[in-house]
């Protein structure tokens, strides 16, 4: 068996930096998919009159909810994220916020090496070097966003006989990878039961991939991942990924010597007064503060969504020097 990264396997010229989207934002596709999750238009300022895309730049929030906890969607990470086209190569700089311990990290990243190092002194705390990609035999990448040839992409999976299938109403095309090309395949360690790739006929873009795994203890999970666009003078631009990942266990746990009430949503949780919570203190109770399950406490099953949100994007705004780490 291999390892490998979802739905990129092939085509991945193609797919990178591409998406899901109907409209403007890509909301209208993630919930025909099944992710009913609403993240507002971004605001897109475009540098220079060129139809080229050579950088892009965005603070990225990342926040996460699990429709089996009370506490909603959480902000989880959060970081500056830009990338550029240099000769052709793709450089990439994230920033992330100054952590308790006062260090501002950056990581940078091109097809030589990779470079961690505070921001705050410029000192490099971790370096490696890239392993070197054969060259594009298509030439030299000149934008980050552009429009695919679905006519091509079906050929080109129809040669190698995978499944597609056109939805008109959802305006998405299929493409599902066989199930014999999955047998000897992993992702993070577990057997791959099946994967598809997904493309939007209106804007003509790479919608995301769904796959399904099953681990070593026979939990099911299947993840889906949404990418959402908006349109900047004809070319689609990524403003964001919606992620979904659902877990089903094979079996319930054994709950019956449970004491606690089961919760169905928060207005079930029962109140407690700072009063009462300091008299059960001084009296000597052990008091644990844990984020309740709502719903049947012996099954497992849950699902958790992740929305990665781009706020404010400049496009086109970035000099090379800001790729790389003057010392």
């Amino acid at each position: 068996m291999h390892e490998k990264n979802p739905s990129f396997l092939i085509l991945t010229a193609i797919i990178a930096a591409a998406g899901c989207s109907v409209g403007t934002t890509g909301n209208e596709t993630a919930q025909k998919k099944g992710t009913a999750v609403e993240i507002a238009p971004v605001t897109i300022r475009k540098t220079g009159t060129g139809s080229d895309i050579t950088s892009f730049q965005t603070d990225v929030k990342v926040y996460e909810s699990n429709n089996r906890s009370p506490a909603g969607s959480v902000l989880k990470e959060q970081y500056r994220l830009s990338y550029k086209l240099i000769e052709g190569n793709l450089f990439t700089r994230i920033d992330y916020p100054v952590d308790a311990n006062g260090l501002a990290r950056t990581v940078l990243n091109n097809p030589d090496e990779i470079i961690i190092f505070n921001r705050n002194n410029n000192i490099v705390e971790y370096r490696a070097t890239m392993t070197q990609e054969a060259e594009n035999s298509e030439g030299e990448q000149k934008t980050l966003f552009s429009r695919v040839v679905l006519d091509d992409v079906t050929k080109y999976y129809s040669k190698l006989a995978y499944r597609i299938t056109e939805n008109k109403t959802s305006n998405i095309i299929a493409v599902e990878i066989p199930s014999a090309q999955l047998s000897d395949m992993l992702i993070g360690g577990d057997p791959l039961k099946g994967e598809s790739i997904y493309f939007d006929t209106i804007l003509e873009v790479a919608c995301g991939f769904e796959y399904t795994v099953v681990d070593e203890n026979n939990t099911t999970i299947n993840k889906v991942a949404t990418d959402l666009f908006q349109d900047v003078d004809g070319i689609p631009i990524k403003t964001g990924t919606i992620t979904v990942a659902s877990y089903s266990y094979p079996a319930k746990i054994d709950t019956s010597d449970r004491t606690l009430p089961v919760l169905t949503s928060l207005d079930t949780i029962p109140p407690i007064t700072n009063e009462k919570l300091a008299a059960l203190k001084e009296n000597g109770a052990e008091i644990f503060v844990m984020d309740p399950i709502l719903g049947d406490p012996g099954d497992r099953d849950h699902t958790i969504t992740t929305v990665e949100s781009y706020e404010a994007i400049e496009l086109n705004s970035l000099a090379d020097s800001y790729f790389r780490l003057s010392l």
